[in-house]
């Protein structure tokens, strides 16, 4: 599974929240005589013929259940994935339909953790086949994620970057949010210590850099969720591009976890707090977008 691709969808998560859990899909009646707009049974009758979208044949409220992305949020990927895997001369060719059906397929997958027969047969996908679908999908993404996760490389970027956390916060030469994505998983009995997270589950977590808008800067370092973050900032290729002043004199806004971290502008304890300055400060920061996600 590509870490990548779970970061981007896990942080649309406050876009939808609602769970579903092998649904039965709403499929649109493609015959235009049909007063009614949707129907239930034998997803796959209506993909007989391969020119029906499988986009298409679903309601929105399906798709933003299932998918946690709206109808354009869909097509639009749906349509970056078609566009890789068809200039791709070392994948497998495929149909536009088909290439539709395996990202949808992949993208249910990253919203729940499993693809249930119900999805699989609307979308007109063999069930045992699906697990490739999700394979050869998250590769995709991840060799596309340096065309949609970039960080600010030229002063003007990084200047105007900076302008909307200033707008918000009132802090100069702010660049990003450091946050983690910590990402469920169930590791052996022997090592459970270390995917155990501050939250109390298991978890592996990965680095993620945002801007205020919550546009992806930068993506790297899958560790155990027990990690200490500074450890896991200071690993990081980007924290090496700061100290060597890649990035000029900016800043990345951090939790309190990152006191120590350098470039990283943290809260100020609350034991530390004596004077009206600090105080300022720890409102300051509160004000911008905390960027720690839950997967």
């Amino acid at each position: 599974m590509s870490y990548a691709g779970a970061v981007w969808l896990a942080v649309q998560e406050d876009l939808y929240r609602g769970v579903c859990s092998e649904p039965t899909p709403k499929i649109f009646n493609s015959d235009s005589s049909s007063s009614s707009n949707s129907m239930e049974p034998r997803a796959t009758d209506k993909l007989s013929h391969e020119s029906i979208s499988r986009l298409d044949i679903f309601d929105d409220y399906f798709l933003s259940q299932c998918f946690h992305f709206t109808r354009q949020c869909l097509t639009f990927i749906v349509d970056c994935i078609k566009a890789r895997m068809k200039k791709d001369v070392f994948r497998p060719s495929s149909d536009a339909n088909s290439i539709e059906a395996m990202t949808l397929a992949a993208l249910y997958f990253y919203a729940h953790g499993f693809l249930p027969r119900k999805i699989t047969a609307a979308l007109g996908l063999e069930h045992a086949s699906a697990s490739d679908a999700v394979n050869t999908v998250s590769k995709v993404l991840e060799d596309m994620c340096t065309d949609f996760i970039t960080f600010p490389g030229t002063y003007d970027d990084r200047t105007g970057v900076a302008q909307g956390f200033k707008y918000i916060s009132g802090i100069p030469n702010v660049v990003g949010v450091l946050g983690w994505l910590h990402v469920h998983v169930n590791p052996s009995p022997a090592e459970e210590s270390l995917f155990l997270n501050t939250r109390g589950y298991h978890s592996v977590m990965v680095q993620i850099i945002s801007d205020v808008d919550g546009n992806l800067l930068s993506v790297e370092q899958c560790c155990p969720g027990g990690t200490q973050e500074q450890a896991v900032w200071e690993s990081s290729d980007i924290c090496q591009e700061f100290n060597r002043l890649q990035h000029g004199q900016t800043w990345v806004l951090g939790g309190k976890g990152l006191c120590k971290a350098k470039h990283v502008l943290s809260p100020v304890e609350s034991s530390r707090i004596k004077t009206d300055a600090a105080r300022r400060f720890n409102t300051a920061h509160s004000q911008n977008p905390s960027r720690e996600c839950v997967y």
